[in-house]
């Protein structure tokens, strides 16, 4: 639930700002970002997707998609639908939407690790673990030159990527992965 609201108040503040101009364009993306987290809320989905897909087509429509708010936009979309269990338009999105962050910001957007993150769990829970192995890696390796090993977020990374491999029958590796994230989940 802070994942959805912390994006829509940016989603909705930059809004505001942006669509200034248009108080009514404006009025409407907020509306429907707000009705989208409330649906989300509520566990409602597959209609949180349908006021997210309104609010993209308004981005798309005035700011285009070659920004961030879309490319974030994108990403609640993506998961809105990976929690509807539809993992194909989660990883379409996902996938969209780390293209766009990768497009403008060259991977130093700070949504950027954190989408690549989320599109490999997509991944993973459509059963396509060797790309899930081979996104988790990158998101591993990005997170490591960010903020380090010692820590939490990165631990998790490791035991996800150790279930990857596991699933892919390649037990060495998941029991190595998962030895050294049970090692930092024990230090942090």
């Amino acid at each position: 639930m802070k994942r959805a609201t912390t994006t829509l108040l940016t989603i909705l503040l930059i809004a505001t700002c942006a669509y200034s101009q248009d108080n009514g364009l404006a009025a409407r993306l907020d509306s429907l970002l707000a009705v989208s987290v409330d649906l989300y809320n509520a566990a409602h989905y597959d209609e949180a997707v349908q006021a997210t897909a309104e609010a993209l087509n308004i981005l798309e429509n005035t700011i285009g998609k070659n920004n961030a708010d879309y490319a974030t936009l994108l990403s609640n979309e993506a998961y809105y639908n990976s929690l509807s269990g539809k993992y194909a338009e989660a990883i379409q999105f996902g996938a969209e939407a780390v293209d766009i962050y990768e497009r403008i910001d060259n991977k130093d957007n700070p949504n950027y690790a954190p989408s690549l993150n989320n599109l490999t769990m997509y991944h993973g829970a459509a059963g396509n673990y060797e790309e899930a192995v081979r996104l988790g890696t990158e998101a591993l390796k990005l997170l490591e030159e960010t903020i380090g090993k010692e820590n939490v977020t990165y631990a998790t990374l490791l035991n996800n990527l150790a279930n990857y491999h596991a699933s892919l029958a390649d037990y060495a590796e998941a029991i190595r992965l998962g030895t050294e994230a049970m090692r930092l989940y024990e230090k942090t």
